[in-house]
């Protein structure tokens, strides 16, 4: 069933003229790597969907971001934030429909902040989608804190479905993709502090105001222009 989903998938992101990456994962992989918070909240949806924690699966799906969205970030970012909307939205529709597929919980692409962001926002988040796409295989998580793939750098969107259904697990991405590049680092000087969530997040709330989207993507850009993972 693995494969047969997993084909599926990608034939769905491709009749919408996008490219993507779908992987599974083991779900105690997964959990082990979480952060408290959403260790309460896996289990939660573990209890409601009668879920076994040693033998459910995540299925991680990403969609990469079309080139002219990613040329605009910083000339506007018009295109960006639209292509950010869309490939959202498709994400969570196919997210949902996976879920009805194997019977588990759809997690969605995204988190709308906005204003409301504070210290906690990783505690909104049911489960770390890039976490769940590293023990998938689809990529590493970057020195921007974002997915880094072999095809497509940070400029992939990500959704996940957690599933009590025994799937192949395709295994954790051991490669490592950031040696020796420092784009992202240039680019946001945000990145070096030890403690930059905070500071990233108001640098995008004030473009969410401006922007109608809580988006930023200058480090995505970088990576996705100059990084090393293309020369390897």
């Amino acid at each position: 069933m693995q494969d047969e989903l997993k084909d599926w998938v990608i034939n769905e992101i491709e009749t919408r003229e996008l490219k993507g990456l779908c992987g599974v994962a083991d779900l105690r992989k997964v959990y082990n790597n979480l952060i408290k918070p959403q260790k309460e909240e896996v289990k939660k949806v573990c209890s409601d969907f009668a879920i076994d924690l040693d033998n459910g699966c995540v299925v991680s799906i990403g969609i990469a971001l079309p080139e002219h969205a990613i040329e605009s970030i910083d000339r506007g970012w018009k295109d960006y934030v639209e292509e950010y909307k869309r490939v959202n939205e498709i994400l969570n529709q196919l997210a949902s429909e996976i879920a009805a597929k194997v019977n588990g919980y759809a997690v969605g692409a995204t988190i709308n902040i906005g204003k409301n962001f504070d210290s906690v926002y990783y505690r909104l988040a049911i489960l770390s989608h890039v976490t769940s796409a590293e023990q998938a295989g689809l990529g590493m998580r970057g020195k921007n804190n974002l997915l880094v793939t072999k095809e497509y750098g940070s400029a992939v969107r990500l959704a996940s479905v957690i599933t009590g259904k025994n799937l192949k697990r395709d295994g954790v991405f051991e490669e490592y993709l950031c040696a020796g590049c420092y784009e992202c680092l240039k680019i946001c000087q945000t990145l070096n502090k030890k403690n930059y969530v905070e500071d990233c997040w108001e640098i995008i709330k004030l473009r969410s105001e401006q922007l109608g989207a809580d988006v930023c993507g200058l480090c995505l850009k970088a990576c996705y222009e100059n990084g090393k993972w293309r020369r390897l």
